[in-house]
């Protein structure tokens, strides 16, 4: 993407945003044309992501979107209508078959001092020791299940800071949240997305598979993690799963 692009995306060319997008495009011609085809939905996002955690919620969504476009698989719609449905996803993968798989972005934000909630939480909220990574993770993807797509396969990426990876077991912590629902037992934070015990089992078994990646980059050793739902009857092409899996090295991108 050339830098005279960007004055269509960004009133100040020393937006955050930018630099990480220009270089992101030059890589990868077929992400520049991805930017270009949905200038106007990126402008408007990167408009009102006036804090830097928003910002780097866009910028997270968007390298999901240059990972997918590097690997040629597919196509990918960004914030596409879906028929019966109120909520767009944030991606729409049709893959070569026809078949599309829908992808959503969520990311683990930096909590409040002293408060053990994440700042963007609508949940009510205590001054507390921090709940476990584990929990956290839970939380986010509590709050995901209501947007996933039935009888098509969903995948829910989760940028976590690499510092916190080592202590985060995802297998473990989705067997312990479908623990949880099914002795209804979930946490406040949990139920805060959860409206009936059946909202939360129809939404888990529509989720395929949950991707943990390391956010923000540089990308550590360990890289992403690739949890794969036994429950869901809608399954990740195998291609897939190898390429959501492959996060590549990059520079650190400071907002």
């Amino acid at each position: 993407m050339k830098d005279k692009a960007l004055p269509a995306l960004f009133d100040d060319p020393a937006h955050p945003l930018a630099a990480p997008l220009v270089a992101w495009g030059a890589a990868s011609p077929r992400f520049a044309v991805f930017v270009a085809a949905h200038r106007d939905k990126i402008r408007k996002k990167a408009r009102g992501a006036r804090e830097p955690e928003a910002l780097g919620d866009l910028l997270l969504e968007l390298a999901v979107a240059r990972d997918l476009h590097r690997k040629r698989y597919g196509t990918l719609g960004y914030e596409r209508h879906l028929p019966d449905r109120t909520r767009v996803p944030d991606f729409a993968l049709t893959l070569p078959s026809g078949a599309i798989v829908i992808i959503e972005v969520t990311r683990l934000r930096p909590l409040v001092a002293g408060v053990g909630e994440e700042p963007d939480d609508a949940a009510p909220r205590r001054a507390s020791a921090p709940p476990p990574i584990d929990l956290r993770l839970a939380a986010l993807v509590c709050g995901k299940l209501s947007q996933l797509v039935p009888n098509l396969p969903n995948v829910v990426v989760v940028g976590v800071p690499a510092e916190l990876l080592p202590a985060l077991d995802v297998a473990e912590a989705m067997r312990a949240l479908l623990a949880r629902a099914e002795r209804r037992e979930l946490t406040p934070r949990e139920q805060h997305y959860i409206r009936k015990p059946n909202d939360f089992f129809r939404g888990y078994r529509a989720l395929s598979g949950l991707l943990v990646r390391p956010w923000p980059p540089p990308v550590p050793a360990q890289g992403a993690t690739l949890w794969i739902n036994s429950q869901a009857p809608k399954t990740l092409p195998t291609r897939l799963r190898t390429y959501l899996a492959d996060v590549p090295a990059e520079e650190l991108v400071g907002l």
